[in-house]
């Protein structure tokens, strides 16, 4: 870009959350506010009720701020 300007691109992930820190989140976040997450990805594959193969990459959280 030539006026040194960049692009702002949003990804969304589903994030996993347990215990004290699901509850911490539930009440202190709203959908669209940007976190940062400290966890580790995990993939999951399923088939669905048609057969066909999906999967999805989530977030399983140690920490949201």
């Amino acid at each position: 870009d030539w006026l040194g300007e960049t692009e702002e691109k949003t990804s969304f992930f589903d994030v996993t959350c347990w215990r004290q820190l699901a509850e911490n989140v539930a009440e202190s976040l709203s959908k669209g506010m940007r976190v940062v997450v400290y966890g580790r990805l995990e993939q999951r594959s399923w088939e669905t009720q048609d057969g066909d193969k999906r999967s999805k990459v989530e977030i399983i959280a140690d920490d949201v701020s």
